[in-house]
C-alpha cells in the first residue's frame, strides 16, 4: 500500500539498547535521519556512518538513502522474495528495514518509532537439528537469508550471495530469539550463474582464498566448512559481534562498508561503474586512527588480491569498525574468492579477469596486464611511499613462493584442483610484480 499524501513512516534505530535517532521516510520516497537528542549528549558516541556526522539537524541526501540501503541485499530478485515472504509492503529500502532491520551487518537495529527495544539479558536462542539447518539452507533460493513469515527471527545481509545467519551458544546451532543477535553467517554454494560460470564449488574457494590470505599476514574472517544432512555450507564467524567475558551477553560491534562511509549507492561498488578506487579509499583512510597502518594494509590487500585473481574486491568488500569520538580502523578481510578455478575450466576468457579496482596511471583492470611498474604508479598518485610500496611487494613475493612451495593443508575431500588452479596462477604472478 502505497503512502498518502503528506504521509510519513519512521524507524527508531538504535545501537547497544541506545535510541540513536531516527530514520523516516516520507510520501515522495525521499529518507531523511536524524541523530537523537539523547544520543548527541552522550559522552564519547560516534556517527552511525563517516558520510552522516553527528549533527542536531535532520540530514537528507544521497548520503542518507546510500547508508540504509547498503545494509540491503543488492540482488533485485532477492529483495523481491524477501519482500513477499516477510510480508514487507515493498522490496525498498525502508519497507525490508521496517520488516528485518533487528539484526543487521554493524550494530544498528530497526524498530518501529516509540518502540521500545529490549535491554540487557543474556542470549537466547533455540537449538537447531542438523536436519533442520539443512532445510533452511537448501530453502534459500526461495526464501532469502532464510527469513519466514511465521518466525520471530528477522535479519539482513547484505550482498548477492544465498546466506542465512545462525547463534553458535554452548556448543549448539541456534536460531536466536528476543533481542540476540547472530554470531555466523552460512553462505550455500552459488551454482550455476546466469553468464555460464559454474560456481558450485564457491564454499570451497572462498574457504581457502581466506585461507591463503592469511598466509600473507593479513587479517582475515575466520571460517570453516560445514556439512549439515548432506548439506554444504561456508560457516563464516561475524567479526561484528563479541562475548562478554563470562559468555553470557552478545553485542553488536558498530562498522560499516565503505560504499556507507563514503556515501555511495550499491549499484556504484565496482569503480568502472562509478565508485571507489584505490586512490579515493587511500585519501579516505588518512582520517583513520592508524592512518599508516590502515593505508598499509590497505595496500597490501590489493596486491594479494591480484595475485589471488580476487576480482571482486570492490568498495562494499572492505569495511571500517567505528571507534569513539567517531574514529575507525579497517576490519579483518572477507568476502574473497579467485577467478582462476574458473578460468582453468574454460568458463571464462583471459582479458575477462579484471581487478574491481583500476591501478597505474593508464587504468589498468586486466589482471594479466598489471606489473609491478602500475603499483609504484598507484602508489605515487595516493601519495604513499614507494619505499614502503616496494617492500610490499617483496613481502607478498616471498610469502607467495613459500605457499606455492609447501602449498597448504586442506580438509578431507577438498578438490584438489582448486587449489592447484590458484597456486600455478599465483605463481606466474609473482614474476609481473618485478619493478622494471
Amino acid at each position: 500500500m502505497g503512502k498518502s499524501k503528506n504521509q510519513i513512516a519512521a524507524l527508531d534505530v538504535y545501537i547497544g539498547g541506545k535510541l540513536v535517532g531516527t530514520l523516516i521516510e516520507k510520501s515522495t520516497g525521499a529518507m531523511t535521519f536524524k541523530y537523537a537528542k539523547s544520543w548527541l549528549e552522550t559522552k564519547g558516541v560516534f556517527p552511525i556512518s563517516q558520510s552522516l556526522p553527528l549533527s542536531a539537524k535532520e540530514l537528507r541526501g544521497a548520503e542518507v538513502r546510500a547508508y540504509f540501503n547498503n545494509l540491503l541485499p543488492d540482488n533485485p530478485t532477492v529483495r523481491e522474495k524477501m519482500a513477499g515472504r516477510v510480508g514487507a509492503e515493498s522490496e525498498g529500502d525502508f519497507d525490508l528495514l521496517s520488516a528485518i532491520g533487528r539484526d543487521c551487518v554493524g550494530a544498528c537495529q530497526f524498530v518501529p518509532a516509540g518502540t521500545p527495544i529490549p535491554k540487557g539479558g543474556g542470549a537466547k536462542g533455540e537449538k537447531v537439528s542438523p536436519k533442520r539447518i539443512a532445510e533452511i539452507l537448501k530453502g534459500l533460493p526461495v526464501t532469502p537469508l532464510g527469513n519466514h513469515p511465521d518466525q520471530e527471527f528477522r535479519i539482513s545481509i547484505a550482498g548477492a550471495q544465498d546466506k542465512t545467519g545462525f547463534l553458535r551458544m554452548k556448543s549448539s546451532w541456534m536460531i536466536p530469539r528476543g533481542d540476540t543477535p547472530t554470531t555466523h553467517i552460512f553462505k550455500v554454494p552459488m551454482g550455476q550463474l546466469p553468464n555460464g560460470i559454474d560456481l558450485t564449488t564457491s564454499v570451497e574457494n572462498e574457504w581457502l582464498c581466506l585461507q591463503l590470505v592469511k598466509c600473507f599476514d593479513l587479517p582475515a574472517a575466520e571460517a570453516e566448512i560445514k556439512t549439515f544432512s548432506g548439506e554444504k555450507c561456508l560457516a563464516v564467524t561475524r567479526f561484528d559481534r563479541e562475548w562478554s567475558k563470562d559468555g553470557r551477553r552478545l553485542s553488536r560491534i558498530p562498522q560499516e562498508d565503505l560504499c556507507q562511509a563514503l556515501g555511495i549507492s550499491s549499484a556504484k561498488k565496482y569503480e568502472s561503474d562509478g565508485g571507489p578506487g584505490i586512490e579515493q579509499i587511500m585519501d579516505f583512510l588518512l582520517e583513520s586512527d592508524d592512518p599508516n597502518e590502515d593505508r598499509r594494509l590497505f595496500m597490501k590487500t590489493q596486491v594479494v588480491f591480484g595475485l589471488l585473481g580476487a576480482t571482486d574486491g570492490h568498495a562494499k568488500n572492505y569495511s571500517i569498525f567505528a571507534s569513539k569520538a567517531g574514529g575507525f580502523r579497517l576490519t579483518p578481510i572477507y568476502d574473497v574468492m579467485s577467478v582462476y578455478p574458473a578460468w582453468k575450466r574454460g568458463q571464462i576468457r583471459r582479458n575477462q579477469m579484471k581487478l574491481a579496482m583500476a591501478l597505474g596511471d593508464s587504468r589498468h583492470y586486466r589482471l594479466y596486464e598489471i606489473k609491478g611498474r602500475h603499483w609504484l604508479q598507484t602508489a605515487k598518485r595516493c601519495g604513499f611511499s614507494t619505499k614502503e610500496l616496494e617492500q610490499i611487494l617483496d613481502e607478498v613475493c616471498q610469502a607467495a613462493k613459500v605457499v606455492v612451495q609447501k602449498g597448504i593443508k586442506t580438509p578431507k575431500g577438498f578438490p584438489a584442483w582448486i587449489l592447484q588452479a590458484i597456486l600455478k596462477e599465483m605463481d606466474q604472478a609473482v614474476s609481473r610484480l618485478e619493478i622494471r
